[in-house]
């Protein structure tokens, strides 16, 4: 069994993904702390404990809850602690609490984590406690590696700072700096629970949306213009449409002055019309779901639409009430924020000047079955690769290289998901669909609930669809049912993020198609043979 004590999320996040690794059971200390329950535990012969540091040893108030506390069957005991620095000589007294409780002592790790106590350190910002955990991530690995061998973690450091630290000035260090008086709490928190009770992760198992339970179409919206606008067939835009004209408002991502990708709610069709289009890059809520939740409580409609993750956390915060429309992405993985404005910056300093635009997946020059990525600066000048074969952004997240790490374990795969509506690109459609909707985009629409379905139909005469097998859309984007796979260089890349221009850092790890073939490529689309010839051969397979 993994026992773990949090109190700002790490050892959690860590207990989690070693829960996930074992396939052991996690058992949330924090509950029984809280609430005194020692009653006996039935862990099983192996416990893991996964603790923040305090003061150079594990809380107090966890050796004091295992000090009354009975682990029925329990044997061996690993100790796993998280801290912003070094964890002194926290080892030699778990070892003395290991045999306190008559219990073999397996070892303690430490694994270097956002740092979190404000009273003496500064809290790194957003992205730097990201790359941090980033980092975390090859000690992680090797802590499982040996808990599954069922190896001791090897000794730490010992030497005589440690001893002073974790020895004689613990208790000082107790008395005088681990105290509450400096913090003051406003009616933002008044201790509720409220988000635990809807946090996503803690009760994915509870969403169980059937996939396709209402029905599975290829689409494409009919006017072409604002189809080539979008990354495939468009489904959003029309469904976004008839919530306004309902009077509602929709919540969608658009690229904010800096080229961040953001979450905004409006009820401006200027506004919906920059949320159109794939933002390869995980965006940013901000206070988006209060906004939604009030709203919704006043009686107005929204459509809110994001990945499935954001959609979950949308129906957990308001309650998914009847008058809210989750529309959710197909999503393989969200490339954490830090690499996109890294690679941003890069390029305006390139060019030199500002990026006033980016298309992932432009149909332009070749159509729907060929994107490019574009980049248009302050000037209007575009800058434009193939998407999926030559661009090193795009690749890196293809190849699984930066994802976000909660992508590679999502939980939001298949049934297990809360939109309304699931909608996404539908590759191998067929050469009569391509043809028919003139190469500019077809979506896979799949309908999982009475209330999507009822906004389908308000909305049909804007689009062409079909029902289309739910199983074909599975086996052709497999991302729908099954999570990304994490690049096995992951962790190198993100470790060389600041010391390595990004470009060559991309560089240094995707693997491109042949040089030759995508120059040739290339050529022919430049002089504009590429698009005559590529529907003459579609002509002749149709004879």
């Amino acid at each position: 069994m993994v026992l773990y004590f949090t109190g700002t999320g790490n050892s959690r996040y860590l207990a989690r993904r070693i829960a996930e690794g074992l396939e052991m059971p996690l058992y949330d200390l924090n509950t029984c702390i809280k609430a005194g329950d020692t009653a006996p535990v039935q862990t099983g012969r192996d416990v893991v404990l996964v603790t923040p540091t305090y003061a150079w040893r594990i809380p107090r108030v966890v050796s004091e809850w295992l000090g009354k506390t009975e682990l029925t069957g329990a044997e061996r005991i690993w100790f796993v602690m998280d801290c912003g620095s070094e964890i002194g000589n926290a080892a030699g007294y778990n070892r003395q609490l290991a045999a306190q409780k008559q219990l073999h002592y397996m070892g303690t790790a430490q694994i270097i984590m956002p740092e979190n106590y404000i009273a003496m350190f500064n809290a790194p910002q957003k992205e730097q406690a990201r790359s941090i955990v980033e980092q975390a991530e090859p000690a992680l690995r090797k802590v499982l590696a040996q808990l599954k061998a069922g190896q001791e973690f090897p000794p730490p450091r010992e030497n005589l700072y440690d001893r002073l630290m974790s020895g004689p000035v613990n208790p000082v260090f107790y008395r005088f700096f681990v105290k509450a008086d400096a913090f003051r709490a406003t009616d933002a928190c008044i201790g509720c629970g409220r988000c635990d009770r809807v946090c996503i992760h803690q009760h994915a198992d509870k969403n169980h949306t059937p996939l396709g339970k209402e029905g599975c179409y290829a689409a494409y919206q009919l006017d072409t213009q604002a189809r080539k606008a979008s990354a495939s067939g468009g489904m959003f835009f029309p469904l976004a449409q008839e919530m306004l004209r309902q009077g509602g408002y929709v919540c969608g991502c658009v690229w904010n002055e800096q080229m961040d990708a953001v979450h905004i709610v409006s009820n401006k069709l200027e506004d919906v019309e920059r949320m159109r289009s794939s933002k390869y890059v995980q965006s940013d809520i901000g206070n988006c779901l209060a906004t939604v939740r009030g709203l919704l409580k006043a009686g107005t409609p929204v459509m809110f639409c994001g990945t499935p993750c954001q959609c979950a956390a949308c129906a957990a915060v308001t309650g998914n009430p009847e008058n809210l429309l989750l529309v959710a992405l197909i999503c393989e993985g969200a490339p954490t924020a830090g690499v996109w404005q890294r690679y941003r910056d890069a390029k305006a300093a390139q060019y030199g000047e500002k990026i006033r635009n980016v298309n992932f997946r432009s149909k332009t020059p070749v159509g729907w079955t060929m994107p490019y990525f574009v980049l248009t600066t302050k000037s209007g000048k575009r800058h434009q690769e193939m998407s999926y074969r030559q661009n090193p952004y795009v690749l890196a997240m293809l190849q699984g290289l930066t994802y976000r790490q909660s992508c590679y374990h999502c939980e939001f795969k298949g049934d297990n998901g809360s939109a309304d509506i699931v909608v996404g690109d539908l590759w191998k459609a067929g050469e009569r669909l391509i043809r028919q909707s003139e190469n500019q985009g077809i979506s896979a629409l799949i309908v999982n609930t009475q209330k999507g379905k009822d906004w389908v139909d308000k909305a049909a005469s804007a689009w062409f669809m079909e029902e289309y097998p739910l199983e074909r859309v599975c086996a052709n984007n497999s991302m729908l049912v099954r999570a990304g796979k994490e690049n096995a260089h992951r962790a190198q890349f993100f470790s060389q993020l600041d010391a390595t221009p990004i470009e060559t850092n991309l560089n240094q790890y995707i693997v491109r198609e042949n040089g030759i073939k995508l120059r040739v490529t290339q050529a022919m689309v430049a002089v504009g043979l590429y698009k005559p010839l590529r529907n003459a051969v579609r002509k002749l397979r149709r004879r």
